[in-house]
């Protein structure tokens, strides 16, 4: 399973979002961090057949996004930071719905994933009435529903509290080596505890793309040749810093 991601350019207007983003990428947990107007969001919702994007190409499992366009979309997952169910509903409800629309297996699937992220007391709960984590929950579970390859997690653990957290690791880890999980994140410590590899995105380009162990190594000139503009090292000196800092054992 590879998603290859081939000059991938998008503007808004004058504005670039992403500029001939390349990324080569197997099945695991991928750490997409950036400072905010990095082009994260904007990545995602490329991948997730939100966005079209102005230049480039996108492949997946062997697949041309561009020629399997529908078969690509039943094999991705996606959450978005910014939800926007009716809340009305109940999360039971929504997920029930989104179900049917993926034509999973509705009622195990999501019996499952309700009990997977200890959601059971508040399922049949109006969403009005729910906490930001447990509606982000909700949210985690329906870009699981139809047990996609591709999953795409914008800011996914943002407003989980250590449980929550806990619950969703274990959830994502189940079957990894047949799926690509790929998620935004500000937190340090998301990428120590989960991450297989580390894409970071600054100013829409790729400054770097590896384990989380070669970040040490970041801040160094590229071999290609490549100048690291001041603002790019900092940045880059900040992530390493920190990554240093949360967890120093696993680079001895």
């Amino acid at each position: 399973m590879e998603l290859v991601i081939e000059n991938l350019s998008k503007a808004f207007g004058s504005q670039s979002a992403l500029k001939n983003v390349n990324l080569q990428l197997t099945s695991g947990y991928v750490a997409i961090l950036g400072p905010n107007g990095s082009g994260k969001t904007t990545l995602l919702r490329c991948l997730a057949t939100l966005l079209r994007p102005d230049s480039g190409n996108l492949w997946f499992d062997g697949l041309s996004y561009a020629q399997n366009l529908q078969l690509i979309r039943s094999r991705v997952g996606y959450l978005p930071q910014e939800l926007h169910f009716p809340n009305h509903l109940s999360g039971q409800q929504i997920l029930h719905y989104l179900a049917a629309l993926k034509e999973s297996n509705a009622p195990k699937q999501v019996e499952d994933l309700i009990i997977a992220l200890g959601l059971q007391k508040v399922v049949n709960k109006p969403l009005s009435s729910l906490s930001h984590g447990e509606i982000r929950l909700f949210g985690i579970a329906q870009a699981l529903l139809g047990k996609p390859q591709l999953i795409l997690l914008d800011e996914p653990f943002c407003w989980l509290d250590i449980k929550e957290r806990s619950r969703v690791f274990s959830l994502l880890r189940q079957n990894l080596s047949e799926r690509l999980i790929l998620y935004t994140t500000h937190d340090v410590e998301d990428i120590i505890r989960i991450a297989d590899c580390v894409v970071i995105l600054f100013e829409g380009e790729v400054v770097f793309s590896g384990t989380v162990r070669d970040l040490h190594f970041s801040t160094q000139d590229r071999k290609d040749g490549r100048i690291k503009t001041a603002s790019i090292t900092r940045f880059l000196n900040t992530v390493v810093s920190s990554v240093r800092n949360e967890d120093t054992v696993m680079f001895e």
